[in-house]
């Protein structure tokens, strides 16, 4: 029997081999098939998870971001406001309207009472000052009004002042501290934990990453702390810079109009935008415009100013004067960014916003006030007025309380606004994606994953 079956066997060997083959072949490749699959589902949820930890730490990033900027701005909202002495100058203007009074005295008029509401206000107190503040229109010019113009032109300083100095610090700020934070560059940031960063995102994803990050260089506490000192020079000196700009270009431009002078808010943004003009451009030996960096409003612009900076911020001498070659090269990154076509475009977004921003206000609290209190709002109830037209002495104290509201207010409308655009989270993954190099996590993958970061 035995001799039966080897003999059917050995008769059909080839076949049986065939069929062999066929069934091992099958599985080696069903198996070969499997590992594969397995592979690539590995890969997707580990691209998957990657994804997920890298847009929830960029959105933690810009968050850490706007408190820090939220933190930095009392300081710079103060040396603002001191210096460009809004309440100072509006005082002296109500003092000249009262002395003007009690020279002529003239009698009420109805015309003249209407004219001091161009601005109304919920407070009783603000309302009484603002009327004060416009009482001086009414009455007759006398030698003390060229000195009046003078004053005005100094307190709309203010004006630009905040919104330019809010967005170009701001500006700076939100962009500069994603340099800071995120990478090194100003507008600022090197994220002084980018490595950990890097470490986080790939946590709970995969080995391999883990593996692929034991090697990257962890940034010193100590050039931590010397790269996020460097806002100290923007908050005490750089903004001088923009403010002395600012300044100028207001005494150009408004010179010519007069206190009593009538302007809509068509008028009134021609004037800003001359005034924003002359701040954010330069003119060549060629008398030609170009656009500014504000490299030296950033970032000191010598090694002595440097030195100061770190020293003024806590920095011991003997540290600051060490050499540190990571830190220089955050610092080299940083100016580099700064210098980028990137930046300006940031730059010139957020001062867009910054100024939208500003005549929103006016027009909820100068322009539709005044037709509200003169009977004069329009019938689209949006608030907008555009026929409205209110004395350049009238807007000042509106203006003075937007001022403050920018730079003190919680929540701050103006450092929202400028966290919500859509260039600065970009500006932002573009530090993050400039890494690949250094950090071989920071893959064409998760390039493209920060991209998928950004707001549609």
């Amino acid at each position: 029997m035995l001799y039966s079956l080897g003999a059917y066997l050995y008769e059909r060997r080839r076949g049986i081999t065939k069929v062999a083959g066929y069934v091992g072949g099958t599985l080696a490749v069903s198996r070969y098939v499997a590992e594969k699959l397995g592979e690539v589902r590995d890969t997707m949820v580990q691209d998957r998870l990657a994804r997920d930890n890298l847009r929830r730490r960029f959105e933690q990033n810009s968050q850490d971001i706007s408190f820090t900027i939220m933190a930095l701005l009392p300081t710079l909202g103060q040396h603002i406001l001191d210096g460009m002495d809004v309440e100072g100058v509006t005082q002296e203007l109500q003092s000249y309207s009262k002395s003007s009074q009690r020279v002529v005295d003239p009698p009420p008029s109805e015309s003249s009472m209407s004219s001091s509401l161009e601005l109304r206000s919920d407070n009783g107190h603000d309302a009484r000052s603002e009327i004060s503040s416009m009482s001086m229109i009414s009455g007759p010019e006398d030698p003390s009004s060229s000195h009046m113009a003078s004053s005005s032109n100094s307190w709309v300083d203010q004006f630009p002042a905040a919104p330019s100095s809010g967005g170009h610090s701001q500006a700076p700020s939100s962009s500069g501290s994603d340099s800071h934070h995120n990478a090194g560059s100003p507008p600022t940031n090197k994220p002084p934990d980018l490595s950990d960063s890097i470490l986080t995102s790939t946590d709970s994803s995969a080995m391999s990453y883990e593996e692929s990050t034991k090697n990257v260089e962890q940034l010193s506490e100590e050039t931590e702390r010397k790269f996020l000192t460097l806002s100290w020079w923007i908050l005490h000196v750089g903004w001088q810079d923009v403010g002395e700009r600012v300044r100028r270009g207001v005494e150009e431009v408004f010179e010519s109009v007069s206190l009593k002078t009538k302007l809509s808010a068509v008028e009134l943004h021609r004037l800003v935008s001359d005034v924003r003009r002359r701040v954010e451009y330069e003119v060549t030996f060629e008398g030609k415009e170009r656009r500014i960096n504000f490299m030296s409003t950033l970032l000191p612009p010598t090694p002595e100013t440097l030195q100061h900076v770190l020293t003024q911020g806590g920095i011991p001498s003997r540290l600051a004067a060490a050499p540190d070659a990571a830190f220089q090269e955050l610092l080299y990154e940083t100016r580099t960014h700064v210098a980028s076509a990137n930046l300006q475009r940031v730059l010139e977004v957020c001062l867009d916003r910054a100024t939208e921003t500003l005549f929103d206000g006016l027009e909820k609290n100068v322009f539709f006030d005044s037709a509200v209190g003169l009977d004069e709002a329009s019938s689209t109830g949006l608030g907008l007025v555009p026929d409205s037209r209110v004395r350049l002495a009238g807007m000042l104290p509106g203006l003075g309380r937007w001022c403050r509201l920018a730079l003190e207010g919680l929540p701050n409308e103006l450092i929202d606004g400028l966290a919500a655009v859509r260039e600065v989270s970009a500006f932002s993954a573009i530090i993050y994606s400039s890494y690949e190099d250094q950090f071989s996590i920071l893959s064409f993958t998760h390039q493209s994953t920060l991209c998928g970061a950004l707001p549609a």
